[in-house]
């Protein structure tokens, strides 16, 4: 059965993520996990353990991850350290098998902000895993995860990248293709 699961990315600090407001938690992501389960794709979105810079930690965020399944049928969709996670996740995990990887504005933290968290080496063979792989980006984010896009690229080629100019940290409403390149 097909199904979906999307992983969020972190707060800048602890103090970030203890004052953000419902509005900032109520998303481009909730709109899309809503969209998907209206169109008979179960979608769950974890809420990761300590989800800021300098708390994250790996093992506790696969602790969660693994309560969900993948199947073939399975679309996983990070948005940035979200996808970082499930790129080292899946990289450490070479039997599992899925139908579409989204990774929108990817951070993979090569300058260790996040300590541990990120180190890993990108599977070279995830892409003969999967049926899909789109990647989202926008030139004007933060030198960071353009690098983090750059490196993906490098290792991943002939993946479907959606490139936009002025969306930031992917703050604009670009989300919409998601759901386009998810519905094909």
């Amino acid at each position: 059965m097909k199904n979906a699961i999307i992983v969020h990315g972190v707060y800048e600090s602890r103090e970030e993520f203890l004052d953000q407001k419902y509005t900032e938690i109520n998303g481009w992501k909730e709109w899309l996990q809503f969209e998907l389960n209206h169109k008979d794709i179960p979608t769950q979105m974890p809420q990761m353990p300590k989800r800021y810079i300098g708390g994250m930690n790996f093992d506790e965020w696969v602790n969660v991850f693994k309560q969900f399944v993948i199947s073939s049928d399975t679309i996983l969709i990070g948005h940035s350290a979200g996808g970082g996670f499930l790129l080292k996740y899946l990289s450490l995990h070479p039997e599992i098998h899925f139908k579409q990887l989204v990774l929108v504005a990817p951070w993979i933290d090569k300058e260790r902000y996040a300590g541990d968290f990120f180190n890993f080496k990108l599977d070279s063979e995830l892409k003969d895993r999967l049926n899909k792989f789109d990647l989202f980006y926008s030139t004007d984010d933060d030198d960071y995860i353009l690098e983090s896009v750059k490196d993906i690229c490098d290792v991943y080629k002939n993946i479907k990248i959606h490139k936009s100019d002025n969306n930031g940290h992917f703050d604009g409403d670009m989300y919409k293709e998601i759901l386009e390149v998810i519905e094909k």
